[in-house]
């Protein structure tokens, strides 16, 4: 607490309260308020099920506003917790949440990137990926509400922070920040990161990897490093994704705003506030409405190792208190798409309304269009197109999956197991690439054939076993043999337990989504089902239908055509 009030001191934050967390630990959650004290508010029961929470009609058809039910605090996992914990509690939710830095203690790059000292390992960074350009920020200007940019070699930019590092970080010069950098992208070989399962059913960079345009090559993937007293401007993330942001090395001071709560943070043309320390905030002509967001902040000092979760809408700002690296994805799922389409819609109104004038152009829809493209990143075409090849992924899988259960009810024998409290369930990633591809490649996978993401080939649509003991979850004596020889060998290898090898392009081609078994695909589907139907209410989204590759109600049809399946 002492480093924290530090901090705000140095920073001299407006409108910022004490922290507030719930401290999540195996057998509860309490409450830390701002006398510490401490009260037990629910029980996490282990026998929480995605198959229940999947199958609930209401979670079919409902789509919530952002916050709905969220808890103003921040929630600390002092554990790994479990892939349904995440799923009910966090993402369900859309809940603020950080996780110890025993979650990463063993990524490559907290070993290699970092000195024994705690610092950035400056000489191997250089020496490994000294070559690649990177996108730079000047912490010390604005343009266009962000801070302006250049490219620069990534060596180039070692090189200005260890010199401005040993000058004292002095406030006269530049404060450079190296973000948004494609690590991925560059150096698709380096395992450097192994994020836990339940950050990896990733729709956003499943659809990146998964194009086949060379223009679409591209990602939602970032390395972040910075010296001491870097910073981000006040902000939401693109298309109100969700983001994750992993501290590899360095300490980080994060001001969140809880969806909703941002709105007196708005100019009167309705523009957020850049910079949280801005005097402007104190202007009633300008911030009229500032007051109404005194006490909503929610302060998070972030510590070497520990992984941030930031749900969908929360407004935040962030600064390095010490030189720091961080890995960062943007990136969605069933949970929260919705509140990406919602967000969507809400920009196409705000560009309607900004050149309502000129409405009786020709293709005034169409032109909307490409500015909120140029606004957002997406317009409704590249939405629909997204939403439409994540359930195309799921389709096929759940085809599959209608076949092999349809043969096991003729007698033949599978390694899939319908999901669900009686049957138990087995993760998809247990299916050699015959059994999930009808013997596409020829010839069956092996458990040396790990699913690392590098060996995965999307045309072929080959998976192979993998290595996570946390997918299974079905008694020994249910288990055909091949796959109970393989939940012994998963028992050796416990340290790799509910970790995922980010590795090549091809890694979100693995059936990892599945994680629960196919109940989990069924979820997702059920959810773009209703954002489709959604999109189709809407008259803007007419003028784009002539643009689509395939159509709307074509691909409501085959998604309940493969939920007839699984009902």
């Amino acid at each position: 607490m002492k480093a924290l009030q530090k901090s705000l001191s140095i920073f001299q934050i407006i409108n910022i309260c004490t922290p507030r967390f719930i401290i999540c630990k195996k057998e509860w959650f309490s409450r830390c308020s701002v006398q510490s004290e401490r009260l037990e508010i629910e029980m996490m029961s282990d026998t929480d099920d995605i198959a229940e929470i999947c199958l609930q009609s209401s979670l079919t058809s409902k789509t919530w506003d952002p916050g709905d039910g969220v808890i103003s605090e921040a929630i600390y996992f002092d554990h790994l917790p479990s892939y349904e914990q995440m799923f009910q509690k966090i993402l369900l939710k859309n809940q603020l949440c950080i996780i110890g830095p025993f979650v990463t203690a063993a990524w490559p790059s907290r070993q290699l990137w970092v000195q024994k000292n705690g610092t950035p390992n400056f000489e191997y960074i250089g020496k490994h990926f000294g070559d690649a350009t990177a996108p730079v920020a000047d912490c010390s200007g604005e343009e266009f509400c962000s801070h302006p940019k250049s490219e620069m070699k990534v060596q180039e930019f070692l090189t200005y922070w260890q010199d401005y590092a040993e000058k004292g970080y002095p406030a006269n010069e530049k404060c450079l920040y190296l973000k948004d950098w494609h690590f991925t992208r560059d150096f698709p070989d380096s395992k450097v990161y192994t994020p836990p399962a339940f950050l990896c059913s990733d729709w956003i960079n499943e659809f990146w990897d998964s194009a086949v345009e060379e223009t679409a090559e591209d990602d939602y993937k970032f390395v972040y490093m910075g010296p001491r007293n870097s910073w981000t401007p006040f902000h939401a993330d693109v298309l109100h994704s969700y983001s994750w942001s992993a501290n590899i090395c360095g300490r980080k001071m994060w001001i969140f705003y809880p969806p909703g709560a941002e709105a007196g943070l708005r100019d009167r043309h309705g523009q957020l506030v850049f910079d949280l320390r801005s005097s402007e905030l104190k202007d009633d002509l300008t911030f009229s409405n500032a007051s109404r967001s005194s006490g909503a902040a929610i302060t998070v000092i972030q510590e070497p190792g520990e992984i941030i979760f930031v749900p969908s809408g929360w407004h935040h700002q962030v600064f390095n208190l010490e030189d720091t690296i961080s890995i960062n994805h943007n990136w969605t799922n069933g949970c929260g798409a919705h509140l990406s389409w919602a967000f969507l819609k809400s920009r196409l109104t705000a560009v309607q309304k900004e050149i309502e004038d000129c409405r009786a152009m020709d293709d005034w829809d169409l032109h909307c269009q490409l500015i909120l493209k140029s606004d957002s990143g997406m317009d409704y075409k590249d939405f629909f197109n997204f939403l439409s090849v994540i359930a195309e992924h799921r389709i096929l899988a759940l085809r599959q999956e209608c076949v092999t259960d349809v043969c096991d009810r003729n007698g033949s024998r599978s390694w899939n197991q319908r999901p669900g409290k009686e049957s138990g369930r087995c993760c998809l990633c247990l299916l050699t690439s015959e059994q999930f591809c009808g013997a596409v490649s020829g010839s069956e996978s092996t458990h040396e054939d790990v699913c690392d993401g590098g060996n995965a080939h999307a045309s072929r649509r080959t998976y192979s076993p993998c290595k996570d003991e946390a997918h299974i979850d079905v008694a020994p004596s249910e288990l055909s043999s091949p796959a109970q020889r393989h939940a012994e060998e998963l028992a050796e290898k416990k340290r790799i337990s509910d970790i995922l090898t980010v590795g090549g392009n091809n890694h979100l081609n693995c059936p990892h989504w599945a994680h629960s078994g196919p109940n989990l695909a069924v979820f997702d589907l059920r959810r773009i089902k209703v954002i489709v139907h959604n999109m189709l209410e809407q008259s803007e989204f007419k003028a784009v239908l002539p643009q689509l590759t395939s159509e709307p109600r074509e691909l409501i049809l085959n998604i309940d055509k493969v939920l007839d399946c699984h009902r």
